[in-house]
């Protein structure tokens, strides 16, 4: 049978792509078997495909009820200064808000263009009294940064330096 037969009596009916990649016959058997297992896998994979975006959507919703899903807009809600359960004022050392600032930013690390200026972001969201300090280090540090993610990864270093001279200055 030629593949346009095929095609036609076949696969059409069946709503299918392709034939089915069919298993070697079992012992003392006449025809081949549609292997379960290779089935299996290809609908696993289409459901999985098709879901994907949903099932890391609700996950997410479930771990962090009343923040959006939109990974960039996480990091915006990084501060230095910040609120403790008694709704203190805490001000964070420069080292754990760069590592909080960083572990919100490492999901869009991966994409080459950031969808925000994010460097700029990280200086808005130091203290008062950091951002004036690093501006004095830093003179450059609130021009706007390309939003390729090398350039802002660069800014972001110079701005972490920038920031723990100050610190280190200021004792």
């Amino acid at each position: 049978m030629e593949m346009e037969a095929i095609q036609a009596t076949i696969l059409d009916i069946t709503h299918q792509d392709g034939p089915y990649i069919l298993s070697a016959p079992g012992f003392a058997q006449q025809g081949a078997v549609a292997g379960s297992v290779e089935i299996s896998n290809r609908i696993k994979e289409q459901i999985l495909s098709k879901g994907k975006e949903v099932i890391c959507d609700a996950i997410f919703k479930s771990l962090c009820p009343g923040h959006p899903a939109n990974l960039h807009s996480i990091v915006k809600t990084i501060y230095q200064l910040v609120k403790d359960s008694n709704g203190n004022r805490k001000l964070l050392s420069i080292k754990q808000y760069d590592a909080n600032f960083m572990a919100a930013l490492q999901p869009c690390i991966f994409y080459k263009e950031f969808k925000a200026d994010y460097a700029h972001i990280y200086l808005l969201h130091s203290s008062p009294k950091c951002q004036l300090m690093v501006k004095e280090i830093f003179p450059g540090c609130q021009n706007p940064t390309p939003l390729d993610s090398r350039a802002q990864r660069k800014k972001l270093q110079q701005l972490k330096l920038a920031s723990t001279t100050a610190v280190v200055a200021f004792k």
